[in-house]
Parts: C-alpha cells; sequence; structure tokens
C-alpha cells in the first residue's frame, strides 16, 4: 500500500496555517508555554506575546479568563470555606 499525498495547499490555506501558528496557543510544542496571565479570550506568556485561547480549557472557562463575577464568586466562596472535595457538597 501506498502512502497518498495531498495536493499543494492553496496560498489562502497557506495563510491561514501560518496564522493559525502566530496567534493560537496550541500545545505549546516543542516546548511548555510559560503563561502569567490571562483576560477574556487571551492569554500572555511570559515574554509578553498575546495568544488566543481556543481551547479555554474545553468550556471549563467559557466566560473569559478573569471574568469578575466568577472572581467574585470564588473569592466568596474562599471566605467561608477554603476546600470542599468530592465526599461532600457546599450547600449554597
Amino acid at each position: 500500500m501506498s502512502a497518498k499525498s495531498g495536493e499543494p495547499l492553496s496560498s489562502a490555506a497557506q495563510e491561514l496555517l501560518q496564522l493559525e501558528e502566530n496567534y493560537s496557543v496550541g500545545g505549546f510544542a516543542p516546548t511548555p508555554g510559560f503563561l502569567v496571565s490571562g483576560k477574556g479570550s487571551t492569554l500572555i506568556d511570559v515574554d509578553g506575546k498575546e495568544s488566543i485561547d481556543f481551547v479555554i480549557m474545553f468550556s471549563a472557562t467559557n466566560i473569559g479568563h478573569g471574568h469578575p463575577k466568577l472572581i467574585e464568586a470564588v473569592v466568596e466562596t474562599m471566605r467561608k470555606t477554603t476546600l470542599i472535595n468530592m465526599s461532600t457538597h457546599y450547600a449554597e
């Protein structure tokens, strides 16, 4: 069985791939990413490079990084208790 080769990429496809490489977080290959902050859909690494976070932890932060209402809810909960594990439930 021989391997199939695809057609050469169009200039539009090449441009889109370059945009993805330049601006998408991806899998941090070949080295890990060292992030220092995030706001909305943007992540910022230690070198100040901004990337759009398309993964957003697969929806765990679908309201974006640093959303004020989420921060307020987490801080309020942390004032009441530091840790609730899987065998217990938070009543509020």
